[in-house]
């Protein structure tokens, strides 16, 4: 799964980028700000090439074509740890300003809830702008119990249980 989060406590700015992006269900929206001659930070934390840096040069052009003002969309990548060290970098840089986008997936995710002493940011105070589902798959161990004919029943069977997982 790959999301872009803002770094913002006033995030109005950047909430107009996501508004932006759905103009075309909400077209007076995004009306409401304007990014002339501003700049966009795409921060993403993952090597050129890569499934999210592909994945979010994809939308830089409808990005700075459907902003209002056209504002150039500035694209970092800033590999290292499985995205923790971009991740930190934007924890502790981003302005909260909503100029700010730093794109994620999964790793990202699990490298925040596992922890650890590298892990310096804080999903929880970033903002989820746009979340994209590409084939992500949980698995369970068959000697858990786990039933998928009963998916609820079996995830209160499971519950307060010590549980190991992996994903991607």
């Amino acid at each position: 799964m790959n999301n872009y989060l803002v770094n913002s406590k006033s995030f109005g700015a950047l909430t107009a980028v996501a508004l932006a992006v759905s103009s075309f269900l909400i077209p007076t929206a995004a009306m409401a700000v304007d990014f002339s001659g501003k700049s966009i930070q795409f921060i993403i934390p993952y090597r050129e090439g890569g499934g999210t840096d592909v994945y979010a040069r994809i939308f830089t052009p409808y990005l700075k074509k459907n902003l209002p003002g056209n504002p150039t969309i500035l694209v970092r990548n800033m590999p290292g740890g499985s995205s923790v060290k971009g991740s930190n970098w934007f924890q502790r840089n981003a302005k909260p300003d909503g100029m700010w986008v730093v794109a994620v997936s999964a790793s990202t995710q699990v490298n925040y809830l596992l922890g650890g002493k590298k892990v310096k940011f804080d999903l929880l105070k970033w903002r989820p702008i746009m979340a994209s589902p590409l084939g992500t798959v949980i698995y369970i161990h068959s000697n858990t119990g786990f039933s998928a004919k009963d998916p609820l029943a079996s995830i209160k069977k499971l519950q307060g249980k010590e549980l190991r997982f992996g994903a991607k």
